[in-house]
């Protein structure tokens, strides 16, 4: 042993020998009887130790004290674990969100949803403004452009003036269900 762990075990023990480890009391104690600076920190940790027993103990804490620390402890608790829920609960919820969406926007082939057959019942047709721009005979013409709009209110489209007065031709095609 040598004087640099004789003065830890001092620091952490104290000066008697019967707080020191037991694995390390024989060899303090030879150091202490061969080292003139041993028995000096020896000595000071003596002091050192009368001076903290001599030092009142400080006064028990109030009894409603430690409710109260403990009461404002748990609410950190359950933030942390709400937190640690949400991590797991959010991704997981995002997750079923756009499966549902993705079953939804994407019916099996041959079956059509509820909500798709009744807007085909409400549209019975297709309405298609590309007839005009597929005939090239006139399509240079300022008079012959094409306007896109509805040619009835029904469905909510305004009622849009054109430039020649002329609406898109429509076809009337079904739409497969």
């Amino acid at each position: 042993m040598d004087e640099i762990r004789l003065r830890q075990i001092l620091d952490a023990y104290g000066a008697r020998p019967e707080r020191w480890p037991e694995a390390e009391r024989a060899a303090a104690r030879a150091l202490l009887a061969s080292s003139p600076a041993a028995r000096a920190a020896q000595a000071d940790a003596a002091r050192l130790d009368a001076l903290l027993d001599a030092a009142p103990a400080p006064p028990a804490p109030p009894a409603e004290l430690a409710a109260r620390i403990v009461a404002a402890a748990r609410p950190r608790a359950r933030v942390v674990s709400l937190r640690r829920a949400a991590a797991v609960v959010v991704p997981l919820a995002a997750a079923a969100g756009l499966v549902l969406w993705l079953q939804h926007r994407a019916p099996s082939p041959g079956r059509a949803s509820a909500a798709d057959l009744a807007l085909a019942a409400r549209l019975d047709d297709v309405a298609t403004p590309s007839d005009d721009l597929l005939d090239t005979s006139d399509a240079w013409a300022a008079d012959t452009t094409p306007t896109w709009g509805c040619a009835t209110g029904e469905l909510g489209c305004p009622d849009l003036p054109t430039a020649t007065g002329r609406q898109s031709r429509r076809t009337t095609e079904r739409i497969p269900v």
